[in-house]
């Protein structure tokens, strides 16, 4: 299996587990948190379980398209947030997304969290690019990318379709400083 429990000094990401229901259901079924994701708010617990297990079928996958881990806070032992690192196999391209209980925001854990996962694309699954997208609305996910050291590519205009609503999206990349880009400029 490709995940793996990754740890920073306050963060552990995990595999999903049918105990984290109660603490993703608090932040998923939060509006607040919903506001700049694809997806609505959860409206039972339910939907949160029928989450988690799809994430734990696909974790289980030999070669899957999508890695999704947990968040956890290892001071309180609490899940509050998720990470998931979207895979191109073929181009050696992941794509981060990530989302925080809006009860932690602005203490650097989704940071923190995406560092671990842009170490682990770089030095163990040895892609060749990160990515991340946010809409240009969402400042605070924006921030995140540029603490990360990403650069910014441009806009990608009118390029989400979310709850019937049309979005300009930024796109931010960092590039592997171990690969050799045969057309850059020296």
């Amino acid at each position: 299996m490709l995940l793996r429990e990754l740890e920073s000094k306050r963060l552990r990401l995990r595999n999903y587990e049918e105990k984290d229901v109660d603490d993703l259901f608090e932040f998923s079924s939060d509006d607040n948190y919903t506001k700049h994701l694809k997806w609505y708010s959860h409206k039972d617990k339910k939907q949160t379980l029928e989450w988690v297990l799809f994430c734990k079928e696909q974790n289980s996958l030999d070669l899957p398209a999508t890695l999704f881990w947990i968040i956890e806070l290892k001071s309180e032992k609490k899940v509050i947030g998720t990470i998931d690192l979207i895979i191109n196999w073929k181009n050696k391209i992941s794509e981060l997304a990530y989302g925080i209980n809006p009860r932690y925001w602005s203490k650097e854990y989704a940071v923190e969290a995406a560092q671990l996962l842009i170490d682990y694309s770089f030095d163990t699954l040895k892609l060749h690019r990160v990515q991340a997208h946010c809409r240009t609305t969402n400042k605070k996910s924006e921030r995140v990318l540029q603490k990360l050291g990403m650069r910014h590519e441009g806009i990608e205009y009118a390029s989400a379709y979310e709850k019937g609503k049309i979005y300009n999206l930024h796109l931010y990349s960092l590039i592997n400083p171990e690969i050799k880009i045969e057309d850059r400029e020296e």
